[in-house]
């Protein structure tokens, strides 16, 4: 199968990239329905890009400036937010070791 990148986004930022083997329509068995994804399969897009619609283009990803980067680091993220969040790439590293040893065997 084919691996997939997905952009989660707020308010314009990309605050997460999920990596699966999952389509689009099936990341709500693995996340929240209610969080906004785009399939950035190919694309150069990192966490704090910002995004824009451009007329003829679609949506367009640019890298935050400098400044930007130093307070999206330094926001304060809520403990039980970064704990969830902590949980859930504690969850990936697993699933990855264990889609691994199934393409070994």
């Amino acid at each position: 199968m084919n691996k997939h990148r997905y952009a989660q986004l707020l308010y314009g930022k990309v605050i997460y990239i999920y990596e699966t083997e999952l389509k689009k329509e099936d990341l709500y068995t693995v996340f929240s329905p209610d969080i906004y994804w785009i399939d950035i399969t190919g694309q150069k897009c990192e966490v704090g890009y910002i995004t824009e619609f451009k007329e003829g283009l679609g949506v367009v990803f640019t890298p935050p400036k400098e400044e930007t980067q130093q307070i999206i680091a330094h926001e304060n993220i809520s403990p039980m937010l970064l704990s969830l969040a902590n949980a859930v790439a504690e969850q990936e590293q697993r699933l990855v070791k264990l889609e691994s040893k199934e393409q070994i065997k």
